[in-house]
């Protein structure tokens, strides 16, 4: 130990000075230990000075602080003059640790002093102080930091002085980043209202509490976010200084209403005959409005896998040519044109897209390919194809909006098939001699253009043959077309000169009349075209009745388009077959309305079958003898939110048109099936059938018996539970088929009901070569002629029954309504019926009560 005064004679005038200071002040030599201490050091520590002086200075070091304090040690001890401040853990005497904030000095080369002088402070409490602060502020910054508000402040001229860190999460901008001025971001169509606004708090500070403003708001990846903003005038308060903006982000709910819009916008352009391409860019861009950082094209899809895309696609010309030459019949090209969802992430890596090299070097990390299907049901009308520089799949939210938008353009591409097939065919009609489509568009452009200088009227007129697709299964495709050839030629016979009839397609005839004597010219025309063929046709020795749809379109004043008189003639003739055919309807500005309605219909029933709008009602058949239960028919209805309760009638024919058909009686069929297995589960129609209809499309289907056995399994029934019942047009169309599908239905236990007999156009030799139906539905019309009590009507009746039970069917009568109908069935044998009168398809809860209290009829 150091045997030296405790402080050098040359220090004495300062000792006193030192002996006065709260300050701890040390001498520390070149070993680390206490030369000197002064007494402030008991009150400070609780140590005498007598327990320092003496000791190595790093025994009164908290221990965790050994470590910090020896690199500090030997750094000021190695450089001459003042260091810090530091701060240095010290022990009490009682045990506890102080913070204490140090001066150091080295004057280890000083001969009187010959260490390090330290000058130390307790910081104890101001530190404590500082921490205490510093965890509120992050409390606050916690708050701020995780609020899904924005807060932004702004002085009088817009320029941010603070926004808080949800600024950054939602628009990308750091909230440190100020100085930027509010008005930069917002969108140029905003600016105005937004400068008035912040004008207005400016000079009236209470004007717009709780007002909001809704403003588009610029993100720094370049969209724009949907802000609804509460500002609040706050420039007096010396705490705040500015105005305070609470934002927030509203995007999604505008976004929905956008959306909701731009459907019904496309939905309106398609109705009237915009052009498919801008339509099929419209829908593209809505897509890509709505799914971030999308590259989208909607191309149509020629039969052999020939991919179209549009001429203004948004993707490069080398990802578009990549993606033509592409071989179809590759893995990859199969996956693509297929009719399922494919979701391609990834593509970086998958061997798969290693010839498609452009579309990797575009910065495409996955494609998504929703298919655009027909009418069919199966052939694929086009692709919305979908590029993003993201390796991801696209949300639930994304395929909702891609869902709707290849719905859309389904929509559209159908609709446009109807023109686009004037550019495919030749001049005239093979089969007719007619003119075809390409003629006649000419001839409507060359009346168009005489009329406007001539003043003369010009009408088109479109006939379609009523029921021709059910004569062309029923009798076959020859007889279709000579019936064709036949008609063809008794419409040149009545058609006057300065007139032309041409073969438009299938079974449609277009007429142009120009120099026709006004309206009543034309419809007197329509009506001649009906009489002609109201004599029967003869082909093969047969005669075939037939009758026509016809639409009426006159030229207006300026109305020089070719596509639209026609397509407002057509649009005419679906009115005619909606006034129930074999008839003429003139076209009117409303027509145009329907059509929208239509295509909305449409739209609505596609998404019917996903969201559960659809419903089953059940209608008992039931015997005449005893009153009991034998079967259950289900009936489909749809629940179409604003509209009620739809009947078959109203949506059946649409489905049919749109493709929709076979996917309906598949649910139909497993509805049916889980609800008779509930009930019978509960005890309920132990005894019972259920009665199923399927339409002409799913019998001829060649899946029909795997999907029908299947469903039947699944719900743990048997076959016999099940009567699948067919109408007579199916049982003519695709026979060899309908007959195997028949019989290996047969085999397992499934029964055949024939419905609606008597109205279609088999013949009673149908009957014996479909032994395979065990029962025949007679009509409702026959039915209702039993009100009469006719001897005509009750024979008619009486001569089904005894031919049904000759041939080992059961009679089923439909549409029983009254009880004199009852009363004369019973009369005629008649074994089961069903109809209003015993009770009308109701919902499954009505029906279990309905059985639970029915009497005999």
């Amino acid at each position: 130990m150091n045997d030296s005064p405790m402080v050098p004679p040359s220090l004495d005038p300062r000792h006193l000075l030192i002996e006065l200071v709260s300050e701890v002040v040390t001498i520390i030599d070149a070993d680390g230990i206490i030369t000197y201490c002064s007494p402030s050091i008991t009150s400070q520590l609780g140590w005498e000075t007598g327990e320092i002086l003496g000791q190595p200075i790093a025994d009164f070091m908290a221990l965790e602080h050994h470590e910090d304090f020896d690199d500090v040690f030997a750094a000021v001890a190695a450089a001459p003059g003042t260091h810090g401040p530091f701060g240095l853990n010290l022990r009490t005497k009682d045990g506890r640790v102080r913070q204490m904030e140090s001066i150091v000095t080295n004057r280890i080369s000083d001969p009187v002093i010959g260490g390090l002088v330290t000058v130390a402070r307790d910081s104890t409490e101001r530190v404590a102080a500082d921490d205490a602060r510093l965890r509120a502020e992050a409390r606050y910054r916690a708050l701020v930091q995780f609020s899904s508000d924005l807060v932004v402040l702004v002085d009088v001229d817009g320029l941010v002085t603070y926004a808080s860190p949800s600024v950054e999460r939602i628009l990308g901008i750091p909230h440190e980043a100020q100085g930027i001025v509010v008005f930069d971001l917002i969108h140029p169509d905003d600016i105005e209202v937004a400068r008035e606004s912040l004008q207005l708090a400016v000079e009236d500070p209470g004007a717009l509490d709780g007002v909001p403003f809704e403003f588009r708001v610029l993100a720094t990846d370049g969209t724009y976010r949907n802000l609804e903003i509460l500002g609040s005038n706050l420039v007096d308060d010396p705490d705040v200084g500015g105005i305070v903006l609470n934002a927030r982000d509203v995007t999604e709910r505008v976004v929905a209403g956008a959306r909701a819009a731009e459907q019904a916008a496309v939905l309106d352009g398609i109705a009237r005959g915009v052009d498919l391409d801008v339509t099929l860019a419209r829908i593209a861009a809505m897509v890509e409005r709505h799914v971030a950082g999308a590259v989208v094209s909607v191309a149509t899809m020629d039969p052999d896998g020939v991919i179209r895309h549009p001429a203004n696609v948004a993707f490069a010309p080398e990802v578009v040519q990549a993606l033509n030459v592409h071989p179809v019949d590759s893995e990859l090209g199969v996956a693509i044109r297929g009719t399922e969802l494919a979701i391609f992430t990834g593509i970086t890596t998958d061997r798969r897209w290693d010839l498609l090299g452009a579309v990797i070097d575009a910065g495409y990390q996955a494609c998504w390919c929703f298919p655009m299907i027909g009418a069919s049901g199966n052939d694929q009308l086009g692709m919305l194809t979908v590029m993003v520089a993201e390796d991801r799949s696209p949300t639930p939210d994304e395929v909702s909006v891609l869902d709707q938008a290849r719905d859309l353009a389904s929509i559209a591409v159908e609709r446009r098939r109807f023109e686009a097939r004037l550019e495919h065919q030749a001049a005239h009609d093979v089969l007719t001699g007619l003119p075809n489509r390409t003629l006649i568009m000419d001839r409507v452009d060359r009346a168009l253009r005489t009329a406007s200088r001539t003043g003369e009227d010009v009408a088109v007129l479109f006939v379609d043959l009523d029921n021709f697709k059910v004569i062309n299964d029923s009798l076959g495709h020859s007889v279709g077309d000579q019936l064709l050839e036949q008609v063809a030629k008794r419409f040149r016979r009545v058609v006057p000169d300065g007139a032309m009839v041409g073969r438009f397609g299938g079974d449609e005839f277009v007429v142009v009349h120009q120099g026709v004597d006004g309206r009543e010219g034309a419809v007197r025309l329509a009506d001649e075209l009906a009489r002609v063929l109201a004599e029967p046709v003869v082909v093969g020795g047969s005669e075939i009745h037939v009758s026509a749809s016809i639409g009426v379109a006159m030229a207006t004043e300026g109305d020089l388009e070719p596509q639209s008189l026609i397509r407002d003639a057509d649009v005419a003739m679906y009115r005619a077959k909606d006034q129930g055919r074999a008839g003429h309807a003139v076209f009117e500005v409303a027509f145009h309305q329907r059509m929208v309605s239509r295509l909305e219909l449409e739209r609505a029933l596609r998404a019917a079958l996903s969201t559960g709008e659809l419903l089953l009602h059940y209608q008992p058949v039931v015997s005449l003898e005893d009153a009991s239960v034998v079967a259950v028919e289900a009936l489909v209805r749809w629940s179409r939110p604003g509209h009620g309760l739809v009947s078959p009638d109203q949506f059946i024919a649409v489905a049919e048109d749109i493709g929709l058909i076979t996917q309906l009686d598949r649910w139909v069929l497993d509805e049916a099936c889980r609800q008779l297995s509930e009930w019978r589960q509960r005890g309920l129609a132990l005894r019972t059938h259920m009665s199923v209809n399927l339409s002409a499309r799913q019998i001829g289907s060649p899946d029909l018996v795997e999907m029908v056995t299947s469903t039947v399994n699944r719900h743990g029934l048997t076959g016999d539970s099940l009567l699948i019942e067919i109408t007579e047009s199916a049982l003519v169309a695709e026979e060899e088929t309908t007959l195997a599908s028949l019989r290996r239905l047969g085999a397992h236990g499934i029964q055949v009901a024939i419905d609606d007999f008597g109205t279609g156009y088999a013949s009673l030799d149908y009957l014996r070569r479909f032994p395979m139906a065990q029962v025949l539905k007679i009509d409702r019309s026959f039915v209702a002629d039993l009100e009469t009590g006719s001897r005509r009507d009750r024979a008619i009746v009486s001569a089904s029954l005894v031919l049904a039970r000759d041939l080992g069917f059961v009679s089923v009568a439909e549409g029983v309504e009254t009880p004199n109908q009852m009363a004369a069935l019973r009369a005629l044998g008649c074994p089961l019926a069903q109809g209003y009168l015993i009770c009308p398809p109701i919902p499954a809860a009505e029906f279990e009560d309905w059985m639970g209290t029915r009497s005999s009829p």
